[in-house]
């Protein structure tokens, strides 16, 4: 992965990832940012940063990138609003926006509060309702798709899939989450459409709404006994299917 390799150090020149002949300057958020961190783990697995410029406060990285030839580097996605001289980065194929919920680098956003209190409970309320979900969605990925916001169909209505494929254990502290393994959509002669990551952070246990357009499907998901479950699906215009890996190997 091209990124990896900027990041990781191993790379100097964006020919060397197909750019042209230029210096590679990456730039990277302080140790202290969670978007350090889960850009590591997502993005660099095992390998460790190497060669890049630590750049603090994070919203500076856009401005560094913007008037350095060569420039690149990892923000959030909620700091790009408005940000002139810079263009945004698609990674396998998914760009990042605000209805995207396959964006591969990624982490949720939690709400936290305590006792009972009627007020604040009417606030949560009111931040998962539409409006609520509106005013997240400026800057953020909500934790649905509004309707007043997701993108227009291009030719024809589209359909939504969700899959609730095996889930595993994530423990944080002393709270265990069970997220959803990962799956593909492909086409009937195999042609791969989509990787699904299934969640947007270890502490998510909603499995991702797939916009598709209509047609026939094939899903490759992995299962916690290790091999794949293959199953056809059917997407309807304006339809939503919802498919449950554990039903299927019975």
């Amino acid at each position: 992965m091209a990124i990896r390799a900027i990041f990781a150090g191993r790379a100097a020149n964006w020919r060397e990832v197909g750019g042209p002949d230029l210096p590679i300057r990456p730039f990277v958020v302080g140790p202290d940012s969670a978007t350090r961190a889960v850009f590591r783990e997502t993005v660099l697995g095992k390998d460790d940063y190497a060669g890049c410029e630590d750049v603090r406060p994070d919203a500076a990285i856009v401005e560094r990138v913007a008037r350095e030839p060569g420039g690149v580097g990892q923000i959030s996605f909620a700091f790009l609003e408005g940000a002139a001289g810079v263009r945004v980065v698609s990674v396998g194929g998914e760009e990042p926006t605000v209805t995207n919920f396959s964006d591969p680098i990624a982490r949720p956003l939690y709400l936290p509060w305590r006792g009972v209190n009627p007020a604040v409970e009417a606030f949560v309320e009111w931040t998962l309702g539409e409006e609520g979900q509106l005013v997240v969605m400026r800057r953020f990925v909500g934790a649905g798709v509004v309707a007043s916001l997701r993108p227009p169909p291009k030719s024809e209505e589209r359909g939504i899939l969700v899959v609730r494929t095996d889930t595993f254990v994530h423990r944080e502290g002393d709270t265990l989450y069970y997220p959803h393994l990962p799956y593909e959509i492909r086409r009937r002669d195999g042609t791969l459409v989509r990787r699904v990551r299934n969640r947007i952070g270890e502490a998510d246990e909603r499995p991702t709404p797939v916009e598709l357009a209509p047609g026939t499907y094939l899903v490759r998901a992995e299962s916690e006994e290790g091999g794949p479950v293959d199953f056809l699906v059917k997407i309807e215009p304006g339809g939503t299917l919802e498919a449950r890996v554990e039903d299927l190997k019975k």
